[in-house]
């Protein structure tokens, strides 16, 4: 679940780092098949050094995004773990004490 959060967000925020670099459609469109490797995407060698630098800046950012959310739903995810495990001990203890006083 959560590398599909992770997934969705890179992409996400990637897009939004394309479209502040204005980059042309067809480096997008070649980078398209390693979006898979998140953090690991390699820039077009037709890019000039300066435009690779900020391709690698804007992974970075995108990359950065998907880990502050996927932390924040797994932060989610263990209060709702332990709400639960609240409920579900204060639950069996009230089903206890009814049990022995029958």
């Amino acid at each position: 679940m959560l590398g599909l959060v992770a997934s969705i967000s890179f992409n996400a925020a990637l897009d939004q780092e394309f479209v502040a670099l204005a980059l042309p459609a067809e480096w997008i469109a070649a980078v398209a098949d390693n979006r898979v490797r998140l953090g690991g995407m390699v820039a077009p060698e037709a890019m000039s050094p300066a435009m690779q630098t900020q391709f690698a800046d804007a992974v970075a950012a995108a990359f950065r995004q998907a880990f502050g959310t996927v932390t924040t739903v797994a932060a989610c995810l263990c209060v709702l773990a332990s709400a639960f495990g609240l409920w579900s001990v204060r639950h069996l203890r009230g089903q206890t004490a009814t049990d022995t006083e029958a």
